[in-house]
Protein backbone atom coordinates (compact mmCIF):
# COMPACT_ATOMS: atom_id res chain seq x y z
CA UNK A 1 0.00 0.00 0.00
CA UNK A 2 1.57 3.27 -0.60
CA UNK A 3 0.56 7.08 0.63
CA UNK A 4 -1.43 9.37 -1.43
CA UNK A 5 0.85 12.38 -2.73
CA UNK A 6 0.84 15.63 -0.69
CA UNK A 7 -1.58 17.19 -2.58
CA UNK A 8 -3.84 14.85 -3.82
CA UNK A 9 -7.67 14.64 -3.12
CA UNK A 10 -9.43 11.90 -1.48
CA UNK A 11 -12.81 11.20 0.01
CA UNK A 12 -13.54 10.26 3.53
CA UNK A 13 -16.68 8.10 3.89
CA UNK A 14 -18.59 8.34 7.24
CA UNK A 15 -21.17 5.61 8.16
CA UNK A 16 -24.53 7.85 7.71
CA UNK A 17 -22.94 10.73 5.94
CA UNK A 18 -22.06 11.83 2.81
CA UNK A 19 -18.47 11.69 1.46
CA UNK A 20 -16.53 14.70 2.63
CA UNK A 21 -13.67 15.71 0.23
CA UNK A 22 -10.33 16.67 1.86
CA UNK A 23 -6.35 17.18 0.29
CA UNK A 24 -3.35 15.24 1.61
CA UNK A 25 -1.19 17.78 3.35
CA UNK A 26 1.37 15.46 4.89
CA UNK A 27 1.96 11.78 4.02
CA UNK A 28 4.83 9.42 5.52
CA UNK A 29 4.62 6.11 6.54
CA UNK A 30 1.54 5.11 7.88
CA UNK A 31 0.08 8.10 8.44
CA UNK A 32 -1.46 10.88 6.30
CA UNK A 33 -2.57 14.96 7.71
CA UNK A 34 -5.74 15.76 5.91
CA UNK A 35 -7.37 19.00 5.26
CA UNK A 36 -10.95 19.09 4.88
CA UNK A 37 -12.43 21.21 1.66
CA UNK A 38 -15.23 22.18 3.61
CA UNK A 39 -15.38 22.03 7.34
CA UNK A 40 -17.83 19.57 9.35
CA UNK A 41 -20.22 20.80 11.08
CA UNK A 42 -19.86 21.28 14.80
CA UNK A 43 -22.20 18.58 15.77
CA UNK A 44 -20.31 16.27 13.23
CA UNK A 45 -17.39 16.67 14.63
CA UNK A 46 -18.46 16.74 18.36
CA UNK A 47 -19.68 13.14 16.99
CA UNK A 48 -16.46 11.86 15.22
CA UNK A 49 -14.18 13.29 19.09
CA UNK A 50 -16.79 11.68 21.09
CA UNK A 51 -16.85 8.00 19.40
CA UNK A 52 -20.31 8.39 18.02
CA UNK A 53 -18.88 7.78 14.55
CA UNK A 54 -16.41 4.94 14.49
CA UNK A 55 -16.74 3.67 10.94
CA UNK A 56 -14.79 5.21 8.04
CA UNK A 57 -13.54 4.19 4.53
Amino acid sequence: MENPAIGTTVWLTFAGLESRAAVVEQSGGFRVMLRLIEPLHPAVLEALVGGRLRTWH
